[in-house]
């Protein structure tokens, strides 16, 4: 039996992509006074998830692949738990 702890990246990916989103929008506000509104070119594919959720489910994904290749795996758990500090 083998036990593992997984911790990612999840909040720093999350927040490099709100700045880089942010910084992206106020350059496209710049020279746009005139311009036509363009809103209906927005659909997204089905099974579509954000990019910060996509990178958690990849991590796991390749870790996982990683350890078959090393020791046949027969059962495996996923565990996702937040706490609330002020309660505790």
């Amino acid at each position: 039996m083998w036990g593992a702890e997984l911790t990612h990246r999840g909040q720093q990916i999350k927040n490099d992509l709100e700045s880089r989103r942010a910084i992206r929008r106020g350059r496209r506000s710049c020279n746009t006074r005139y311009r036509k509104a363009r809103f209906l070119n927005r659909a997204r594919p089905d099974g579509w998830l954000p990019p910060s959720l996509n990178s958690r489910v990849e991590n796991i994904l390749t870790l996982t692949r990683r350890l078959r290749k090393l020791a046949p795996i027969k059962g495996m758990s996923h565990e996702l738990v937040k706490f609330d500090t002020q309660v505790i």
